[in-house]
C-alpha cells in the first residue's frame, strides 16, 4: 500500500549514475521516487505516477529537457507541477533557456544533498 504522504517526486536523466545517485538521496528523506531515462518516458510517467515535483535533466538525447519542460507546462494537467532543471553546465545562457520553458528552479550537478533538499522544500 502507498504512503499518501510521501511526497512523490520524477527524475529524469539519461545517466543511469546520476539516476541513482538522486534516488538514494531523496527515498532516505522519505520521498516516493520514479525514474525516467528519457524525455519520452518521463512524459508517459507523469500521468500514472503524478508527482508533485519534477528534477529533469536539461541534456539528454532525443527530447532534451527544455523540451520536456516546455511540453509540461503547456498542458493544463501537469503546469501545476514543479519543474527543477538539473545540468552540468554553469552559464547563464541554460539557466534562461529553462527559465523560459516554465522551470521554477535550476541546480548544478554534481548534486549538493543539501542543496538539493532545500530546493524541494521550497516547491513541495
Amino acid at each position: 500500500m502507498k504512503d499518501s504522504s510521501k511526497k512523490r517526486i520524477l527524475i529524469v536523466d539519461d545517466e543511469k549514475v546520476n539516476l541513482k545517485l538522486s534516488q538514494r538521496i531523496l527515498i532516505a528523506k522519505g520521498y516516493e521516487i520514479a525514474l525516467a531515462e528519457s524525455g519520452k518516458i518521463a512524459l508517459q510517467l507523469v500521468h500514472t505516477f503524478r508527482p508533485d515535483l519534477i528534477l529533469l535533466d536539461i541534456r539528454m538525447p532525443l527530447m532534451n529537457g527544455i523540451e520536456v519542460c516546455k511540453t509540461l507546462k503547456n498542458d493544463n494537467n501537469t503546469n501545476h507541477i514543479p519543474v527543477i532543471i538539473l545540468s552540468t553546465n554553469h552559464n547563464s545562457e541554460d539557466v534562461q533557456l529553462g527559465q523560459n520553458a516554465g522551470a521554477n528552479g535550476y541546480l548544478f550537478k554534481p548534486i549538493d544533498p543539501d542543496v538539493l533538499i532545500s530546493e524541494l522544500n521550497k516547491y513541495l
